[in-house]
């Protein structure tokens, strides 16, 4: 593809979409249009090399283009499909859809966006204090209390004025106690006594030691909840309202994509919770290229 021998001349649709195509009136007026941005740059590139020049037309719905329900297409997509314009300048997202009725020049350009949200509020969890343990290991500290003091109970003597209960009650506040690092005034009357006591004094330590540090650090970090981590916490949370711009290929990409995800976004859209109002919301990584349709064979 060399250009055009004998020059042409193009009617080339475009929408303004800063920073990458500005699309203004000329310079005393009279209706005529010009392209500016990094686009525009590409078109000058075009026109100089290919040897053609050309006149920029908007769209009626300054749509980029979607499927209507009767088939046919809005926005420049259609304007090119119509053959009422010879090129429609990008960039564009590339769908199947929009494949079947127009061409494509070689991918130039890749673009990733992501969910934008309000940061959350940093929060102060009254089970903080849990949280230094998973739920496993308090099991495991309740139970080796239990049984601590349950070895002792065995092991031990029952003094003669003390019920069995009381004696329990009060070995159960001493081995908690220790647990606490608190003061402890126990008298035992045999060795195995004292080395059940000893072994739950060393444990009790090792794991407190353990629980002080992770606590300390966990409070110097305030805990900042983020509770849109994917599409679904979007589309399940009832308080948020997506708003992004109809007849583009984010929103044609929700209506037809295989993702699980955007399955139910494209659902709750009908739902009514998903507004298409402005440009906010890109939910997929998509491929642009300066979309072009040739009416007639004038390239050589």
């Amino acid at each position: 593809m060399t250009g055009f021998k004998n020059g042409a001349f193009l009617e080339v649709s475009a929408v303004h979409w800063p920073p990458h195509i500005v699309v203004e009136e000329a310079v005393g007026g009279g209706g005529e249009l010009t392209v500016g941005g990094p686009m525009g740059d590409v078109l000058t590139t075009l026109a100089d090399s290919l040897n053609f020049t050309y006149k920029i037309v908007q769209p009626g719905d300054r749509a980029w283009g979607a499927k209507l329900p009767n088939g046919t297409w809005s926005g420049m997509v259609g304007q090119v499909s119509r053959q009422e314009v010879d090129i429609a300048l990008g960039p564009f997202g590339i769908s199947e859809a929009r494949f079947k009725v127009v061409d494509y020049t070689r991918a130039f350009y890749y673009d990733d966006r992501s969910i934008l949200a309000r940061k959350g509020l940093p929060e102060v969890d009254p089970w903080g204090f849990l949280y230094p343990f998973t739920p496993l290991v308090w099991a495991a500290l309740v139970t080796a209390l239990l049984v601590a003091c349950l070895a002792v109970v065995v092991l031990g003597s029952r003094p003669k004025t003390w019920t069995h209960l009381s004696w329990a009650s009060q070995l159960l506040l001493l081995h908690f106690r220790i647990v606490l690092h608190q003061d402890l005034s126990m008298k035992t009357s045999s060795g195995r006594e004292r080395l059940v006591v000893g072994g739950w004094m060393v444990v009790a330590m090792m794991l407190m030691w353990s629980y002080r540090g992770t606590l300390i650090s966990l409070l110097a970090v305030r805990h900042v909840p983020q509770p849109l981590q994917s599409i679904r916490d979007v589309v399940q949370d009832s308080s948020v309202t997506v708003i992004m711009k109809p007849d583009t290929i984010r929103h044609v990409i929700i209506g037809t994509t295989l993702s699980a995800d955007l399955l139910i976004a494209n659902l709750f859209a009908k739902q009514g919770t998903l507004v298409l109002l402005a440009a906010g919301l890109l939910l997929a990584f998509a491929s642009f290229c300066l979309e072009l349709f040739l009416a007639n064979d004038v390239f050589v």
